[in-house]
């Protein structure tokens, strides 16, 4: 079994499914964000608590991330248009 930090390095795409634990620090953060590829996807179908929303919009916005796409959330995080320029 890989370990997180693994798994991020080497995927194209990382997919969340699991259940949120109230009170707990989301699972992905800055740090584990700067371990994914600059063209990697990140798609977060599980709760919005799991992925540090301020440091997803970082990483897309300085182009460490290629995408991110999520289905719930406490609120929708603004991301500026000039993501990719």
């Amino acid at each position: 079994m890989l370990a997180l930090a693994e798994l991020l390095a080497s995927s194209d795409a990382v997919s969340l499914h699991l259940p949120a634990v109230p009170g707990a620090p989301p699972i992905l953060g800055a740090p584990q964000l700067a371990l994914m590829k600059p063209d990697a996807l990140l798609v977060n179908l599980a709760r919005a608590a799991l992925v540090d929303l301020d440091a997803m919009v970082a990483a897309l916005v300085a182009g460490r991330l290629g995408g991110a796409a999520w289905a719930s959330g406490r609120r929708s995080p603004r991301i500026p248009m000039t993501i990719g320029s």
